[in-house]
């Protein structure tokens, strides 16, 4: 559980979670292990595309590229 002060993380690599909106869908997940769910909610997660993956690590680092 997660308080104002706290990030979530990973469970599988520990690093930050990132919240993004994948085609209309809030997604919650990790850009190193590349699993994504629903925020809050306990279904399946989902592993996005490679070039998508790749799309967002370049938006991330605010390259244009």
């Amino acid at each position: 559980m997660t308080d104002e002060f706290s990030i979530a993380c990973c469970y599988e690599c520990k690093r930050p979670l990132t919240v993004i909106d994948y085609d209309g869908e809030h997604l919650t997940g990790c850009m190193s292990c590349n699993l994504w769910g629903p925020p809050g909610k306990g279904s399946r997660w989902k592993r996005l595309p490679e070039e998508d993956l790749r799309a967002l690590h370049l938006m991330m680092r605010g390259s244009g590229e």
